[in-house]
């Protein structure tokens, strides 16, 4: 490790809970499991008060409608989730004909599209992975984008477009528009998602089981779905993964 080759001392800070209103509250044989781990490193722990306090997506989605959103972060599998959530919460009418998919467009294809009207329906998305010069400069952003900036500034109420960056690339920098995070997730994010799909399929969760499927998966949503999905099929998560 980092630690043993450098020579360094470990020092390491726990959260005794991030969100105090999901109900989930702190498992003490989690905390016993880390305390365990930093001893064996010769670490030392202090304590972190720091919490989050937000509100649910999809109840924010229920209260109010954004004609511009940039799905950002490098989870990948968080990023599709929200795109899905978003689209869902629309209620669009004849989807096939009303919620495009668009990979790495031109930016005047891009607009063009979002300008358009839905057919038969109160609302419609438009889903961007990404732009054709993704891989370009930050001036030449600016320069290609001008389009796209004036229509974040006044998008049509019909339309949702959702822009998902999922090279990574910044290409959406400067555009107006509603933000989700969909950053590496903290632990107990990890933790109340592994135990909520585990009882959605009947399986049981073992102490401390999930908190060591998360880490083994380096809170890699993408790996934790696929390694939770494997698991389940056995009825049970256990420590022994």
């Amino acid at each position: 490790s980092i630690v043993e080759k450098s020579g360094r001392k470990m020092t390491c800070f726990i959260q005794p809970q991030a969100d105090y209103e999901d109900s989930i509250e702190p498992d003490a044989q989690n905390l016993k499991f880390y305390l365990q781990q930093m001893k064996e490193q010769n670490a030392e722990a202090g304590l972190s008060l720091q919490y989050q306090n937000t509100a649910s997506f999809e109840e924010k989605l229920k209260k109010e409608f954004f004609p511009v959103l940039l799905v950002e972060g490098d989870d990948a599998f968080l990023r599709e989730k929200a795109v899905e959530t978003v689209c869902a919460s629309l209620n669009v009418a004849m989807p096939e004909l009303n919620i495009t998919v668009l990979r790495e467009p031109s930016v005047t294809e891009l607009v063009a599209c979002a300008s358009g009207f839905p057919f038969l329906s109160e609302k419609r998305a438009v889903v961007a992975r990404g732009l054709a010069n993704a891989g370009a400069g930050k001036a030449v952003h600016s320069k290609e984008n001008a389009p796209l900036l004036r229509y974040s500034q006044n998008p049509l109420e019909s339309t949702c477009l959702i822009l998902c960056d999922d090279s990574q690339s910044s290409c959406f920098d400067g555009v107006k528009a509603e933000k989700i995070d969909c950053s590496k997730p903290d632990l107990s994010f990890c933790v109340k998602w592994i135990n909520d799909f585990a009882a959605s399929c009947g399986a049981s969760v073992a102490n401390g089981a999930a908190a060591l499927l998360a880490e083994y998966c380096l809170r890699d949503m993408s790996r934790i779905s696929s390694e939770t999905k494997k698991l389940v099929s056995f009825g049970e998560i256990t420590r022994e993964l």
